[in-house]
């Protein structure tokens, strides 16, 4: 799922020889993507973003939340702005015949979460975050059906920290935590930027992030680790949202040569 030439695509393989099955593009309006989809009994559901104001942005667009219901072979069966609820629509899960969709409000000022069936009805939707920006790019769900949102924000902190939510299957807070700086610099300039959670069997999960600062005036170094050199930044939580562990790690970790690194994404092995 993603965006060809501007419109919203979507791209099927076979996973023996990378093939392509089928490739089709939807203008679904003005400047569009596809962020997410999932498989339903039904066929495909994607959400993205349209009428986008920054054709140059892939994280917040500017544009206005969407979803399409598309048949096993991509055909479109109906689709339709979801922009009254949500401004660009980052994630979809299924459970137990229900759509759960994540993503950003108007300008990037909350996390969003959005319950829908599968006939297109909203069961539910609620926003999160607090004074500042919060940026939600990361959704998970586990076994119980209770949610993992992550991102990060500018809510009561210094500087960007990584945001993590657990929700109930209703939407409803059971924790939220804030958390940044693991290598100990100069907080008011170091940004902790999260891009993916994934649920553990304990009821909790991992969020994983890039760590470091961006600002030509400031450069901090304590020993041979450097704030300007970004590394990937992972965190443990349990069920209660308790940090069991953080860790970051850098290409020095197995190499010798030292550039930027952050973690985009996490999946778990058995």
């Amino acid at each position: 799922f993603g965006g060809l030439d501007q419109n919203s695509s979507i791209i099927k393989l076979n996973k023996n020889n990378g093939t392509i099955i089928f490739n089709k593009s939807f203008d679904n309006g003005g400047i569009d993507a596809f962020e997410n989809g999932v498989e339903t009994p039904n066929g495909l559901v994607a959400v993205g973003y349209i009428n986008s104001e920054d054709p140059y942005n892939t994280f917040y667009t500017e544009g206005e939340g969407f979803i399409s219901f598309l048949d096993n072979e991509a055909n479109e069966i109906t689709s339709f702005s979801i922009g009254s609820y949500i401004s660009q629509a980052y994630r979809i899960i299924l459970h137990e015949n229900e759509l759960y969709i994540s993503g950003l409000t108007d300008e990037a000022l909350n996390y969003k979460m959005m319950k829908m069936s599968l006939s297109g009805e909203i069961i539910w939707h609620y926003e999160y975050g607090g004074s500042g920006d919060d940026h939600c790019f990361a959704m998970d769900m586990n076994e119980e059906g209770e949610i993992f949102l992550g991102g990060h924000t500018t809510s009561d902190t210094e500087n960007w920290d990584v945001y993590t939510i657990k929700l109930s299957n209703n939407g409803e807070i059971l924790w939220e935590k804030k958390i940044g700086n693991p290598r100990g610099f100069n907080p008011y300039y170091i940004h902790d930027e999260a891009w993916g959670i994934q649920s553990t069997r304990d009821g909790g999960c991992v969020v994983v992030a890039g760590t470091g600062d961006e600002y030509g005036d400031y450069s901090e170094c304590i020993d041979n680790i450097c704030s300007d050199i970004w590394n990937a930044y992972i965190i443990k939580y349990d069920s209660d949202g308790l940090i069991v562990w953080e860790e970051t790690f850098s290409p020095l970790d197995i190499g010798n040569e030292n550039y930027d690194w952050a973690a985009e994404d996490i999946d778990l092995t058995v």
